[in-house]
């Protein structure tokens, strides 16, 4: 069975109702704030509800930072590399129209800027 400390993160099951009063549940993120003799705890939610005596079944280890962490690492890393690319292999075009000059971007640049776009939205 497994434990928790006292101030540790977690996630536990949550019950509740919608806005129709329909039953639903979640993982909701939360603290231990009390760890009690009968091997239950009283745990406060983000939102600062606070719930009593409840079983460690129904309280789980917040596991995703680590992969997300991991995940972002990889992106950046990915970013990064894009752009060393990019700056070596590929400089944008540019045409003269009097005494400005437009830059025109190759098909394979606005993909890149699109993609870091794309990555953007999962942790937003």
């Amino acid at each position: 069975m497994t434990t928790f400390q006292l101030k540790e993160k977690v996630e536990a099951h949550y019950f509740g109702m919608d806005e129709s009063n329909k039953p639903w549940n979640a993982w909701i993120s939360a603290k231990i704030i009390s760890v009690n003799l009968d091997g239950t705890y009283d745990i406060r939610y983000n939102d600062d509800e606070v719930e009593r005596n409840k079983k460690p079944i129904r309280i789980r280890k917040v596991v995703m930072s680590l992969y997300i962490f991991i995940v972002c690492v990889f992106i950046m890393l990915h970013v990064l590399l894009s752009l060393i690319y990019l700056k070596k292999q590929r400089k944008p075009s540019v045409k003269q129209k009097g005494a400005v000059a437009t830059v025109v971007e190759d098909g394979f640049t606005f993909g890149r800027l699109h993609c870091l776009h794309s990555y953007c939205f999962l942790f937003a």
